[in-house]
């Protein structure tokens, strides 16, 4: 079984030092592996400089997609094929973001077991949704806005967040 999930947020810069600053700071500290003799010294330089000058690229470096569903994925009970995302500015300050994140079910015990470790145990409308609903169980389970909670110098607000299954 394939499910998406994809989540959409407003976004607005507050301070694009602190953005930038912290998506530079990220870029220097991913491991660099070179492969046969390709010199890409002057392409991170350029992704470097860009990183530090554009908000939104900056910004995209920084949104881990994997942030909401890392415990599934820690816990064996998802595969995840695929993770894209999509930013679309509004004015100087401002843009909205998609992200969607699909996965494949490998266990869906644990996925649910995880779901129910998050949902508070007197809330026994919730509690059978994820007993019934493999969607409602990775709202549980896995926190949609999780890849925002941590960028510096931005305000987000939620638009909407969807689930679907698809076809494998």
């Amino acid at each position: 079984m394939i499910y998406a999930r994809t989540v959409t947020a407003d976004i607005h810069l507050r301070r694009r030092q602190a953005l930038c600053k912290r998506a530079v700071r990220a870029f220097d500290q991913i491991p660099t592996v070179v492969i046969g003799e390709v010199d890409d010294a002057g392409y991170d330089q350029e992704t470097r400089r860009r990183l530090h000058r554009d908000w939104l690229a900056a910004l995209a470096w920084l949104i881990d997609r994997t942030a909401g569903p890392r415990p599934l994925i820690e816990a064996d009970a998802v595969r995840l094929p695929s993770a894209d995302i999509d930013l679309d500015p509004f004015g100087p300050t401002g843009c909205r973001v998609w992200w969607t994140v699909t996965v494949k079910l490998h266990d869906v015990a644990a996925f649910r077991q995880i779901a129910l470790g998050a949902c508070p145990p007197d809330n026994a409308a919730a509690r059978a949704e994820i007993a019934t609903s493999l969607a409602a169980a990775w709202q549980w389970a896995a926190e949609p806005y999780a890849p925002l909670h941590h960028i510096p110098g931005i305000l987000w607000t939620p638009v909407e967040v969807v689930v679907e299954h698809r076809c494998a």
